[in-house]
């Protein structure tokens, strides 16, 4: 067998086994032969580095640098779990980690199956490099810690808990990358360059629940508004409007600036000058819909609905439940406020059952950006690296916390398709790409010096 084709076989060997989590963590003992398949993919890592599981399925790997000093360390992310497999049909078995030979063999094929993106292909990418390191005995300049939550897709504690056991060591990471932006193509009208898009902060997220209530009956006299009906004209009114401001911060502008130069015709000059234009980004932006919409004001989407248990009875209570992705320019609390001041006319209850404020931005001027501006350079020599607010949550934002230095970044080339298909049917992964981000990671590695 040809020893580049490993990772994809290792990846495909990891999509097999199912980690769909729960947010009871009933999903735990799945996770636990998960990490038996690990031991028996990567025994240079499970002989030579310490591991530590933490809140039962969570992986925590030390890899003892030169650097004397903790706060030199870097930590690298990913998360064993994922989403199942939904209603929709797929085409390669979701869980199969079917390998897909291309027109030269298995190095220009794919690898399909559900996490063969969100996020198996990152952890297996970092410990692939880091296999092939301690196979060589290398070690170091700095502190390395490889870290993989066991229930991201349920805002679990995984991540939480790893960061309290850090900080309770008194370490605190020059640097932290964690899943995130990748590099992508058609990312702005008129940019016809692939962008390495470098995720600086994230987006808050919370959830919100909705409640309207009647006095319930029968079905044959309804009342002139029933719960449903009001909850529905209240979503209907978000959606067409929402209640939050635009805004333009900075790591927008900077992802215009950046990009601008490569764009054709008059966009390049709009996009480099981005902010003598911000009053014509922040009005065009919006009406664009989908992630241009969503960079730049907070996102409400309206994803549950209960009411009565049978057709012919009123619910004397409904209720309906809401995603919202919290702009920079929010807060919970102005989020929160803004969804009661609309849903007061309706006489419709609000509270906000789960949620994080959006994440510190991180500096795009340090050593450690700049390094990875030249490794995506190297790896993906045709791709624009830019800073970009990261849309969806990760376990990131619980390591800015303890660092200032957090960065959301995949280094993987991903096709429009690819990325629709995240939390989708068909998640696949080409295995060219997988190769070139297990050598983003080995390099990362290896070039990451003290004082960075």
């Amino acid at each position: 067998m040809n020893k580049k084709e490993l990772p994809a076989r290792h990846l495909s060997e990891m999509i097999q086994c199912r980690t769909v989590s729960r947010s009871d963590d009933s999903h735990i003992p799945e996770i636990l032969i998960f990490h038996s398949l690990l031991e028996k993919l990567y025994p240079q890592v499970h002989k030579k580095l310490e591991k530590k599981i933490i809140a039962g399925a969570s992986l925590l790997y030390f890899w003892k640098g030169k650097s004397p000093n903790p706060s030199d360390s870097i930590v690298l992310m990913g998360h064993m779990d994922t989403v199942g497999e939904g209603n929709s049909d797929w085409t390669h078995k979701p869980f199969s980690g079917e390998l897909q030979k291309g027109q030269h063999g298995l190095l220009d094929g794919r690898v399909w199956g559900r996490g063969a993106l969100d996020c198996k292909a990152n952890v297996c990418a970092v410990l692939e490099a880091a296999e092939g390191l301690l196979a060589e005995d290398f070690v170091p300049q700095v502190d390395v810690y490889l870290s993989f939550g066991h229930n991201e897709e349920v805002y679990g504690n995984g991540a939480v808990e790893i960061v309290k056991y850090l900080e309770g060591k008194g370490i605190h990471p020059a640097f932290v990358l964690d899943e995130g932006g990748a590099i992508v193509s058609g990312v702005l009208p008129g940019l016809k360059k692939p962008c390495a898009m470098i995720g600086v902060t994230e987006k808050g997220v919370a959830n919100f629940r909705f409640t309207a209530r009647s006095t319930g009956g029968h079905a044959s006299t309804p009342p002139q508004k029933t719960p449903i009906g009001i909850l529905s004209a209240f979503a209907a009114g978000i959606e067409k409007r929402y209640p939050f401001p635009v805004s333009m911060p900075d790591p927008i502008l900077d992802l215009f600036k950046k990009v601008g130069p490569e764009m054709e015709g008059p966009l390049r000059f709009i996009f480099s000058h981005a902010g003598f234009f911000t009053p014509l980004f922040k009005a065009a932006l919006p009406k664009m819909g989908g992630n241009t919409r969503a960079m730049v004001t907070t996102t409400c989407a309206f994803t549950q609905m209960s009411g009565s248990d049978k057709p012919n009875v009123l619910p004397e209570k409904a209720e309906m439940i809401a995603n919202v992705r919290i702009g920079l320019s929010d807060s919970l609390s102005s989020v929160k406020k803004a969804l009661e001041k609309r849903a007061g006319p309706y006489g419709i209850e609000v509270e906000c059952i789960m949620g994080f404020e959006p994440s510190p931005v991180s500096d795009t001027g340090t050593d450690y950006y700049k390094r990875m501006e030249k490794l995506i350079a190297s790896c993906y020599p045709n791709a624009k690296a830019a800073p970009y607010i990261m849309l969806a949550s990760s376990d990131a934002r619980h390591f800015t916390k303890i660092s200032s230095q957090v960065f959301r970044f995949s280094p993987f080339a991903l096709t429009a398709k690819q990325l629709s298909s995240i939390h989708a049917a068909d998640e696949n992964i080409h295995v060219d790409s997988l190769i070139r981000g297990v050598h983003f990671y080995r390099d990362l590695v290896y070039n990451t010096l003290p004082g960075s």
